[in-house]
């Protein structure tokens, strides 16, 4: 789809400004919309959530756990440079935000191979055998990271703070059991739309899911919390049994 998406890019920006104003041709409109279009989805699939990079192919969310969805530090600096190399019209400005990101990118690459060697180290320690494994930093810091793993069904969270120099420390956190529907909610209807609902709240939580320890009636997403080594989650959704099947499941955001 990059192609194509960039070409809808091309149309507006060319015909908008980038004729007018640079007197860029259309087909070197069309290269940069390229490039942009194509590199804006490997950043997305270098964050916590991720992206589907071989959407309408597949649904498949390529996430690599690099840098949080929001990371100012990566953006702020970035934006500013690129501003500057527009105004200026200087190139080298450009190349200094390309410079930083790239920088950026392969020290958040670093720490996050340092998370997970670290968690891999605490399973061990534990006796336990990952069956999946993730570490994801909080909001825009690449030193203290939520770390997950499943181990016979139960999801283990600890926060763990991944030093620049010096030992790591860890904060050991909660464990849950990981959600299964039909050993946790019995009654509800092969073809509720609830059934539904949680199947999609599932994909999108990457099957990072169990109940919630203060309520039995809502799901939650592990993957986002309040404090690293916790559950209480930025989201969940609650299902009622009661409810006729054609309804959905309620959406419950955090603190409530």
């Amino acid at each position: 789809f990059i192609p194509i998406g960039a070409l809808l890019c091309t149309v507006f920006f060319h015909y908008a400004f980038a004729h007018r104003r640079w007197g860029f041709s259309f087909n070197q409109t069309y290269s940069w919309s390229l490039i942009g279009y194509a590199t804006h989805a490997l950043l997305d699939g270098c964050t916590s959530y991720g992206t589907q990079l071989l959407w309408p192919l597949s649904n498949h969310r390529f996430a690599w756990d690099f840098i949080a969805v929001i990371d100012p530090a990566f953006t702020l600096p970035a934006f500013i440079l690129v501003l500057t190399a527009a105004i200026k019209k200087q190139r080298r400005w450009a190349l200094m935000a390309i410079g930083w990101m790239a920088v950026y990118m392969a020290l958040a690459s670093w720490q996050h191979q340092r998370a997970l060697a670290q968690v891999h180290a605490l399973a061990a320690q534990r006796g336990h055998s990952p069956e999946r494994i993730s570490a994801k930093p909080t909001l825009g810091n690449l030193v203290l990271w939520k770390t997950l793993y499943l181990h016979q069904g139960t999801f283990y969270i600890n926060g763990i703070k991944v030093g620049l120099f010096g030992k790591n420390t860890v904060w050991p956190g909660e464990s849950v059991p990981a959600l299964i529907v039909a050993r946790d909610f019995p009654a509800l209807a092969a073809n509720s739309q609830q059934l539904h609902d949680i199947q999609r709240f599932h994909w999108f939580s990457d099957g990072y899911t169990a109940l919630d320890p203060t309520n039995n009636q809502r799901i939650i997403d592990l993957r986002y919390s309040i404090v690293p080594n916790q559950s209480t989650p930025l989201w969940a959704i609650e299902i009622d049994p009661s409810k006729a099947p054609t309804e959905h499941v309620k959406y419950i955001p955090a603190n409530h």
